[in-house]
């Protein structure tokens, strides 16, 4: 450890996305994978104001993807 100290949160910040990255943003495993509820990683998520980047982003189920294809 330096000497000079540490920020515990950005050590805590850094972990959490790290281990949401190694996930693949799913929250379940992440969670799992740091032994702490889903629950309390999305406070944590919501802290730090970590998001999945937007290609992960799940779309709302009542929301169906987008065909991009033609019909002709």
């Amino acid at each position: 450890l330096p000497d000079s100290g540490i920020n515990l949160e950005e050590v805590e910040r850094a972990l959490i996305q790290r281990a949401l990255e190694k996930c693949n943003w799913n929250q379940t495993r992440a969670a799992k994978f740091l032994d702490i509820s889903r629950k309390t990683l999305i406070y944590r998520m919501e802290k730090y104001r970590l998001q999945a980047p937007a290609e992960k982003q799940a779309l709302p189920e009542d929301q169906p993807a987008q065909n991009t294809g033609e019909r002709g």
